[in-house]
This record gives C-alpha cells, sequence and structure tokens, in this order.
C-alpha cells in the first residue's frame, strides 16, 4: 500500500483592482494579497454578482459563478449572487479561493492544485483537493483537475484519457483516471462486480451510534439533487457502509489548531461522528445522501443537511484498492490525536 499523505498546498493570488464607487484597503482582516473593497453609497444597492463583474473586469455570468462557488465574502460571510450590497460593505476573498481579478480557468496559479499520486501503464491517480472541480462544467471556464491533467502527466494531449470518477467540488481525494478505452472499460467491469473498493471519511451531524449499511436506491431530483427512495437498490455495490469512528461533541474530534479555532463557535457543543464510508461503485452524492437518510447528514451540507455560510462539508475519499493497486492518501483536517489514530486504523483495514 502506497500512502500519501495530501500536501499543504499553497495558493498562489493577485490582487484586485478597485472599481468606481468601491475603496480598495488592507485593514479589518484584508491583506495585499487579499484585498477588500468597500462599498460606498454610490454603488449600495447594487447586486454582488454585478460588483464582481466590475471588480474583476468579468462578465455577469462569470461574476456571478465566482460568487456561487464560494470565491467571494461579504463582510466574512458567504452571500448570494443577488445579494443587494449596504454602503460600507466589505468584499473579500476566501482564503485559498480564486482572488477576484483572476481569469477562473482551471490551468490559473491562485486555484487550488491537484497533483499526481501514482502513474502505471493502464491507470493514474491523482490528488483533487477540495474546492476544486474535477472536470469543467458546461458552459463554465471553473477550474478543474482535469484541466490541471496534461501538465501534472507532463502530456498535452492525453488523448485517450478518462477519469473514472468524479468527487464533489468540496470532496476531496482520490481520483482515478484511465488511460486507455481498455483500462477504462476493465475497471467498470471490476466496479459492477463489486471489486473495487472505495473507503472515505467523514463527519456526520448527531451520534451515529452503530453500523449502518444503507440501501436505499438513489434517483435524481431536479438538475442539483438527488433522493434516497424507500426501495432497496438491487446492486449491493451501489449499497454505502457507514462506520462510526469516534462519536462526541466536536471539541473532542476536532483539535486544536488555527484552522480549527477559527471555526469554534460554529461547532462549539455540537455532537458529531466521524465515520468511514465503505462504497464499491458509487453514484453522485451517494454517501451525503444515504448519511442524510440515516438522520446523519454531512456536517455543513447544504444540499441534503444545515448549511453554514462560508463553511464546506468535511469529506475525504482515502484509499482506493483496485487490482494490484492500493492507494492510501490522508486528509488535511484538523481533527484531534484520538481521532486521527481511528481515521488512520481505519484506512488501513483492508
Amino acid at each position: 500500500m502506497e500512502s500519501l499523505l495530501c500536501p499543504d498546498d499553497t495558493m498562489h493570488t493577485q490582487s484586485a483592482r478597485p472599481c468606481a464607487g468601491t475603496e480598495t484597503t488592507t485593514s479589518a482582516g484584508g491583506s495585499p494579497q487579499h484585498p477588500e473593497h468597500v462599498i460606498d453609497t454610490d454603488r449600495a444597492g447594487s447586486r454582488l454578482d454585478a460588483l464582481v463583474r466590475d471588480l474583476a473586469g468579468l462578465s455577469l455570468r462569470a461574476g456571478r459563478r465566482l460568487v456561487e462557488d464560494g470565491c467571494v465574502l461579504v463582510n466574512g460571510l458567504r452571500k448570494k449572487p443577488g445579494y443587494r450590497a449596504l454602503a460600507g460593505d466589505r468584499i473579500c476573498l476566501v482564503s485559498g479561493q480564486a482572488p477576484m481579478n483572476c481569469s477562473n480557468d482551471a490551468s490559473a496559479p491562485c486555484a487550488p492544485r491537484g497533483r499526481l499520486l501514482k502513474r502505471t501503464d493502464a491507470y493514474a491517480w491523482f490528488f483533487k483537493p477540495a474546492l476544486l472541480h474535477t472536470v469543467r462544467l458546461s458552459g463554465r471556464s471553473n477550474a478543474s483537475l482535469e484541466a490541471q491533467i496534461p501538465q501534472l502527466l507532463e502530456d498535452p494531449n492525453c488523448a485517450d484519457l478518462q477519469l473514472l470518477q468524479r468527487l464533489d467540488y468540496a470532496t476531496s481525494g482520490i481520483v482515478t483516471a484511465a488511460l486507455n478505452q481498455e483500462s477504462a472499460l476493465r475497471f467498470r467491469e471490476e466496479e459492477a462486480l463489486g471489486h473495487v473498493v472505495k473507503k472515505y471519511v467523514c463527519l456526520v451531524c448527531g451520534t451515529l451510534g452503530e453500523t449502518v449499511i444503507v440501501r436505499n436506491r438513489l434517483v435524481a431530483e431536479g438538475r442539483s439533487r438527488m433522493r434516497a427512495l424507500a426501495q432497496e437498490d438491487s446492486d449491493p455495490a451501489r449499497w454505502t457502509t457507514l462506520v462510526p469512528l469516534l462519536c462526541g461533541r466536536a471539541e473532542e474530534i476536532i483539535g486544536e489548531t488555527e484552522d480549527s479555532r477559527s471555526w469554534s463557535d460554529a461547532w462549539a457543543g455540537q455532537e458529531l461522528t466521524l465515520a468511514g464510508c465503505l462504497l464499491h461503485r458509487g453514484a453522485r452524492h451517494q454517501i451525503r445522501v444515504h448519511a442524510a437518510s440515516t438522520g446523519h447528514p454531512l456536517l455543513w451540507d447544504s444540499l441534503y443537511g444545515t448549511a453554514r455560510e462560508g463553511a464546506h462539508f468535511f469529506l475525504h475519499h482515502g484509499r482506493l484498492i483496485h487490482g494490484g493497486s492500493d492507494i492510501l492518501l490522508l486528509p488535511d483536517w484538523p481533527l484531534g490525536a484520538k481521532a486521527w489514530r481511528l481515521m488512520q486504523n481505519w484506512f488501513a483495514l483492508a
């Protein structure tokens, strides 16, 4: 088993430029890398996406997408694109996200960076950090792991490469790619037989008292959501096993780090469970929907649980076993010593 600790990626940013009706400052939480733009009375009442458009020199659609993707904060909080700015509002960048004057191109230096973990003649495995899309979205110029792959493989063509997994924007971890059509077909066949093992770890709300195998069939509900039916999925490869690793108050699970202290007011006193997740095939949002169906949605999952402005859920794909390959990639979460040890033990179990 090849063990790879998720790196502490350094994000390079550029300064946004001011527009009429704003004042650029680095006070009250801003920095030279992440300047704030203070809204004056002339721009008060403007939509946030329109302000971002003007600040960044983008189209209105591109400005809206930056806001939707969490790249913009107003007074330290995420807002919707239609938010009407007030005089004195401070518009700033989210640390680690694309700055407002940066092209949202996948290869831009400000985007979170993926990493090549391992390569064989048939497959390649990549690390996708949280807050990076796996693939380029239709009609968008969003940053994505897919667009970074030619550089990561030092191959500008990658003509036959096929991504075999897609992780949600907020999910981090391992993404597998086939380097030719034959390898892609072989992977899909082994997935269908349940021979591919995918292990995750997540933080869910409440106390998950015992191991649960969630068998509910999933169906699409609109364009962005999935729904768990009462009907059991006939394919065991589509089931999700949730294993409680550590239950307790958030303060007992989350370690005392600079990152965790910034969220301490948000989760103080909450009952959480650090859970391992096992599946073999997987569908869109499978772990998120199955966890929510048990009454234990992922912490801060805005689609299936309770949202937290400026926050995202914790879900990490940390181990993949396929054929003769076994990839292990630990997350960089701010866990306490006991939680970290239990998580390591979970991923070490075959």
